[in-house]
């Protein structure tokens, strides 16, 4: 018992997440169902008889649980992701991982849906990156996304190409057949300010803003992420997020905090109202739940 990893951090830089609230079930029962039916009413090659459920093809569908397990799981098993609109996606560029997320604005319903986390380590990279998306989302109707660009790092010239991070993960997506755009967050703000909107966002005091809601299966590495991200403050008082997760060895690179870089992308891109408001964000101190 002594040896267990902690499964959140007191206080953290992402206080307001509540996991009975921001966090939902999301699978798809029809398309669930659906796959019981057909196997159910398809015939037995050569003997014209249905074959009846097909137990392992329906646990399939949820994802592999061991290595080695057939993977029959896409978006279609996904309630909250919706077909005929754009994926909004975000990447991290790490050493070791590679992280990206897949978000979806919903209007209608005034929430914004963090759909799946996906990664891959070193030496895996780009193509990998975007195989694993484009297999997942392979029956997606509206093939088009809205690149959440982190400039400062994906847009640096690299040594061994004549491309950034950015031009290369983009071309990957074109190559696949997928339509790529830069949604324009322009250069990404500090902590203080990043802290703040999730505060706002995740808070649900402002009835104008989007409610987050995450896919509870999707993003299991996501929210473990979030609640190990701790927070301090430097030696002028100034919020920053504590990366030294994303050092150590020992440490999942799925739970450090890479993947809350990405979340901290989704929230800018519907919470530009909080980050463009006149505040003094050097003089905000850290809340506590």
């Amino acid at each position: 018992m002594m040896n267990r990893r902690p499964t959140t951090v007191e206080g953290g830089f992402y206080p307001q997440l509540n996991q009975a609230r921001h966090v939902q079930e999301c699978a798809a029962d029809d398309f669930v169902l659906g796959l019981a039916l057909g196997d159910e009413l398809s015939p037995r090659k050569g003997r014209g008889q249905p074959q009846g459920l097909n137990l392992e093809k329906l646990t399939a569908a949820g994802g592999p649980r061991f290595l080695g397990d057939a993977d029959f799981s896409d978006s279609r098993g996904d309630s909250d992701c919706r077909a005929h609109q754009p994926l909004r996606v975000s990447v991290d560029w790490g050493g070791t991982i590679t992280t990206l997320l897949v978000g979806q604005p919903h209007l209608d319903k005034r929430e914004y849906r963090v759909l799946k986390g996906l990664y891959v380590k070193h030496p895996a990279f780009i193509n990998d990156l975007v195989d694993a998306f484009t297999a997942y989302y392979s029956c997606h109707l509206r093939r088009e996304i809205e690149f959440l660009a982190d400039e400062e790092h994906g847009d640096a010239r690299r040594p061994d190409s004549e491309f950034t991070l950015n031009e290369s993960l983009m071309a990957a997506f074109r190559k696949k057949g997928w339509r790529i755009q830069r949604y324009g967050l322009g250069r990404i703000p500090g902590h203080a300010t990043r802290y703040l909107l999730a505060q706002e966002l995740l808070g649900e005091q402002n009835p104008s803003l989007l409610r987050i809601r995450f896919n509870k299966v999707n993003c299991k590495d996501v929210i473990t992420a979030m609640l190990l991200a701790p927070v301090s403050q430097d030696s002028k008082g100034r919020i920053v997020k504590v990366k030294a997760s994303e050092k150590k060895a020992s440490f999942p690179a799925e739970h450090a905090t890479h993947f809350t870089d990405n979340v901290d992308l989704h929230l800018l891109s519907c919470g530009t109202d909080i980050v463009n408001a006149q505040v003094d964000f050097g003089q905000l101190g850290v809340f506590s739940s």
